[in-house]
């Protein structure tokens, strides 16, 4: 599945259970070079286009430690 956002260059791509952002035209680029993301809870973020993608389900993600 490739979807991309209308009205920016930003296209976010799940292959094999796994999501990422492919392109996107912000200058740091820090969502295209975030890895994949697969497990409950774990998330992607790019400020200057506004969006937050997070993988949910059921099923707990492996967490090594949580923090509050």
């Amino acid at each position: 599945i490739s979807e991309c956002l209308v009205g920016s260059e930003m296209c976010i791509r799940d292959r094999d259970g796994e999501v990422t952002v492919s392109e996107a035209d912000c200058r740091d680029q820090i969502c295209v070079e975030h890895k994949k993301i697969r497990k409950t809870g774990e998330t992607i973020v790019c400020l200057p286009h506004k969006l937050v993608v997070t993988v949910t389900g059921d099923k707990p993600g492996d967490f090594d430690a949580v923090v509050m």
